[in-house]
């Protein structure tokens, strides 16, 4: 008892201590490492210099304005103007832009892109340092971004069917209950009628000077922010945005930038809305709560209670959901952003199952009312603080190998939404200092404070089908109230202490030790057959990535049980492993940096995961138990079976699914194996017994398998303990995967589907040859998928206006047997289907006859090398390449001997791969139209 006294003085002394030494009320740090600054014209910037990636620069022109300011002519320009500052500005005219920048190694897309929401434009752009010209036109590009866009009449015109179709790709069932539900969430609010897409009719007809004036009126500094983050030198940075942004200046009499927002509201608002092409059905409920800004320790703290609360109730939904019984096919809650800058909301959501909307909102309710009488216990408020410290210090340990990317995305939310930045060493003291502050009774009293009768608002969507049941909007409102006077009983957390693992292991043999001294890789073989490639490196300070395959996979399972192949590592993921559930397994790995997942593929079968250093001997854990036998967990099973049954019950009413389905029938030649829309019969194989006897069979014997592992092993302590569980694993009978056989269509095959009430068309364009299957092959196949990408957008998009993306992709495999396969898909106007099609051919046959022009060839090879510049520093692309090499026979390459293969390569190379693998005249082509009308 004096014992007990004894630590409750020391834990009250300690705590009046740390209160003394918070002040709650002082403002939030900022990250030292980042330099901000204002313009004299209102512009801000932000500069920070960072080498991840090495030699690259991260720059992002932001701009406080979005299609929340356009007037009531103007819907749909906001994001018309960031369309147009790819066609055309003071010092790039028409596509000249893209041109000079893809000559660079910059990738349209991937590294040169934008953006347009309600309240704000972004412009990104990532480019190489190692040419201080390009870095001169990089920041000659945001200027002209930021004033100095053309807008010139002919390219408005032309833009305007890429933007009709961007417009016409989103329409569909979500699209058409969105329209119905926003309204009623936005309550009157100028947010309903702003969608950044806009309407058709305005995009189709507003003149140019109506563009031209949105342009004028919110393109200013004084809304605008230039960020540069990356390899150069701070004060180089910050010379050139004054040189490029300095004397830009403000219109005069600029209109005020408004901060809209939605309304509050004292009765309930309902929304229920059903779409005969609808796939699932979800219910929400949003209490809305005006947004606060965190400028103050007091307001970070609010912040760290908001994310453990979240955590929590998800992880009781989680749990929920590993019942049979469970009316979800997915739910959480959590507090945070609305749409619109003014308010937050405590949300509750769920995808639901046939049926069980009334179940579905009891049970969401009822978990709330059970936080809101009972709270949370201990044991889950110290299973949450713990799993967040362990991810700030995971972020701490990697601060130096953080990429430039986190970096400009947290400073665009400051600059827009005052999101705090005050760096990882901050955050992760102050959250030290912060988290011993919170009392459990205080987490506790949050839900009393988000449930609120007034601004509550609820959404229900559902497909409209024969035998659905929709509730009315009394019945809703009736279920909550009810709901909500339920008394329950307090949550029980059960949780075992037990080890993951708790036989001994003897320590394992190494049977031969080899090293490839130039790449950096060791590759070792143990007594019982095991092999491990590890390649250590210093790319990351905190990551250890790992994958593991044998050979045999979906094909060793004949067809009447494929079904049950495809889906037996899914569920095995959900069974949990050894003695724990899976719910226990999350317990008890929360605060860990460590995850293991099975799959089966076609060929093979195998292990991903990834961990911290600390965590290694627990991944290996994993690792080991993966091998024995699957834990048989019957309610799991029958979870996992009612999900997937409703996730696809309706799925064959999506016009998408369905042309999705048909294409890969058409190109397998309506293989049994191929399944994208399950069939009653495919359903049936979902048998328990047979599933986790297939993933038994699949993982009896490791000795065929092969462990590579990349990142941070850099220490006899993990080899000792790589032996140790990876020598120990079973070595039974070993598996070879089954030739299948497959089938492509011979000749020409044209398909086309009818589905969907909307006017829209998708195409899938698919070609399939032999294959010579080697490095030089494939290295000349990814230069002209590359080049044939470029033509496809210039002749598609750019000059026809006729799709909004089209994407071409040739791949290679090896194994059962060497093809080259190509896919080309996009969506359009019906009436330009044949139009477009041609160009596929037309490009494909230019490709075969004289080889991609210099200029493209010169930009998929740089694009090429600075892919691999940029990967050669990747923990997870060494991981792939070594992976590939190895099952395909494939040499593996150094940064230097694979670029010199690509420069050797010629225009005259890639024509004569092109006429030897390409057959234009040897083709699938499935054509999505809408459903015919009676």
């Amino acid at each position: 008892m004096k014992k007990f006294i004894a630590f409750n003085i020391l834990y009250f002394a300690v705590l009046i201590q740390l209160l003394a030494q918070v002040d709650l009320n002082q403002p939030l740090p900022v990250d030292k490492d980042v330099k901000i600054g204002k313009l004299e014209n209102g512009m801000t910037y932000y500069i920070r210099h960072n080498t991840m990636p090495a030699n690259r620069l991260e720059m992002r022109l932001v701009v406080n304005a979005g299609s929340i300011l356009e007037d009531d002519e103007q819907q749909g320009l906001a994001h018309f103007t960031e369309h147009m500052a790819f066609n055309g500005t003071a010092n790039f005219s028409k596509s000249a832009l893209i041109d000079f920048l893809e000559r660079a190694g910059v990738r349209f897309g991937a590294d040169l892109n934008a953006y347009t929401s309600f309240d704000e434009t972004v412009y990104m752009l990532q480019l190489p340092t190692d040419r201080q010209g390009l870095i001169d036109s990089a920041f000659m590009v945001m200027e002209d971004w930021a004033h100095q866009v053309a807008l010139e009449g002919e390219e408005i015109d032309k833009e305007r069917g890429v933007i009709r179709e961007e417009w016409r790709l989103g329409l569909g069932a979500d699209d058409r209950m969105r329209k119905a539900y926003f309204p009623v969430i936005f309550n009157g609010s100028k947010y309903a009628n702003r969608l950044p897409i806009g309407q058709v009719g305005v995009i189709d007809t507003a003149s140019y000077e109506t563009l031209r004036r949105f342009y004028k009126e919110w393109y200013r500094p004084n809304l605008q922010a230039i960020i540069v983050t990356g390899d150069l030198d701070l004060a180089v940075m910050e010379a050139k945005i004054q040189q490029h942004f300095a004397s830009i200046t403000n219109p005069d009499g600029a209109r005020e930038r408004t901060k809209f927002s939605i309304p509050e509201n004292k009765e309930p608002l309902v929304a229920i809305t059903t779409d005969p092409e609808a796939t699932n059905t979800s219910v929400m409920i949003f209490y809305k709560h005006p947004k606060k800004e965190i400028a103050t320790l007091d307001d970070y703290k609010t912040k760290l209670m908001q994310n453990i609360y979240s955590s929590m109730i998800i992880s009781r939904f989680n749990e929920i959901n590993q019942k049979a019984e469970s009316p979800f096919v997915s739910a959480f809650s959590y507090y945070g952003g609305f749409i619109g800058r003014a308010s937050d909301a405590y949300v509750s959501t769920a995808g639901v199952k046939e049926n069980q909307i009334p179940a579905a909102i009891k049970v969401m309710v009822v978990e709330n009312e059970r936080v809101k009488q009972h709270g949370f216990t201990s044991s889950e408020f110290e299973r949450q603080k713990k799993q967040i410290i362990s991810g700030l210090e995971k972020r701490q340990k990697e601060k130096d190998k953080t990429p430039s990317a986190n970096f400009v995305r947290d400073y665009t939310n400051h600059f827009l939404n005052k999101s705090p930045i005050p760096g990882i060493d901050n955050e992760l003291q102050l959250t030290k200092e912060l988290l011993p502050l919170i009392k459990l009774e205080e987490m506790n009293q949050l839900a009393g404070q988000w449930i609120t009768k007034d601004n509550m608002v609820v959404v229900v969507t559902a497909p409209e089908k024969e035998g659905i049941v929709i509730p009315k909007k009394e019945e809703v409102l009736g279920l909550i109230e009810a709901a909500k006077q339920t008394k329950v009983e307090p949550y029980v957390d059960s949780f075992s202490e037990a080890p993951l693992l708790s036989k001994k292991l003897k320590p394992g043999v190494i049977a031969q030790r080899s090293a490839d001294e130039a790449l950096g890789i060791e590759t070792i073989t143990l007594k019982n057959g095991v092999k491990v490639v590890i390649k250590s490196t210093d790319f990351k300070n905190d990551e250890i990535l790992f994958t593991a395959y044998g050979p045999g996979g979906a094909s060793t399972v004949d067809d009447d049980k494929v079904y049950a192949v495809n889906n037996a590592a899914r569920l095995v993921g959900k069974s949990g492993l050894g003695n724990f559930s899976s719910t226990d397994l999350e317990k008890k790995l929360t605060g860990l940096n460590v995850s293991v997942q099975p799959y089966i593929d076609e060929l093979r079968q195998g292990l991903r995961g990834n961990a911290s250093p600390k965590d290694f001997e627990t991944l290996l854990q994993l690792i080991y138990l993966h091998f024995e036998p699957a834990r048989r967990d019957q309610q799991a099973f029958e979870a996992f079976k009612s999900q997937l049954v409703n996730q696809f019950k309706f799925m064959k009413s999506n016009p998408q699914a369905v042309f999705s389905d048909t294409v890969a029938k058409v190109a397998s030649c309506g293989s049994p194996r191929t399944i994208v829309l399950p069939n009653e019969g495919h359903l049936a194989q979902l048998q328990a017994d047979v599933m986790y006897s297939i993933y038994d069979q699949l993982f009896v014997d490791a000795s065929n398998f092969t462990f590579i592992f990349t990142g941070n092993i850099v220490n006899k302590d993990h080899l000792d303990l790589i032996t140790t569980y990876l020598g120990n694993l079973p070595v039974k009978k070993s598996l070879e995967w089954v030739d299948r056989k497959g089938c492509f269509p011979e000749g020409k095959t044209e398909t086309k589907v009818y589905a969907g009430t909307e006017y829209k068309s998708m195409v899938a364009m698919l070609f399939k040859e032999n294959f010579e299957y080697n490095s030089s092959t494939i290295l000349g196949m990814n230069l002209l998928s590359k080049a044939y990408n470029i033509k496809l957008r210039e002749n598609m998009r750019e000059e026809i206006g006729g799709v909004y993306g089209v994407g071409a992709r040739i791949s290679t495999t090896r194994f059962p047997e060497p093809k080259c396969s190509v896919y080309v898909s996009w969506g359009t106007n019906p009436e330009l289907v044949d139009t477009l099609s041609t160009i596929v051919f037309d490009q494909m046959k230019q490709l075969i006859t004289v080889g991609p022009s210099s200029e493209d060839l010169q930009k998929v090879k740089e694009t090429s090398v600075r892919e691999r510049e940029t990967d050669d520093r990747q923990n997870r692309f060494w991981l792939s390449y070594i992976e590939n090499s190895l099952q395909n026979d494939l040499p593996m390459l150094s940064f230097e001997a694979y670029k010199k293969q690509v420069e050797a390569a010629t225009a005259n190379d890639l024509r004569d791969l092109a006429a030897k693998f390409l057959r234009p005249e040897h083709y699938a082509r499935v054509v999505l139209y809408p459903e015919k009308k009676e």
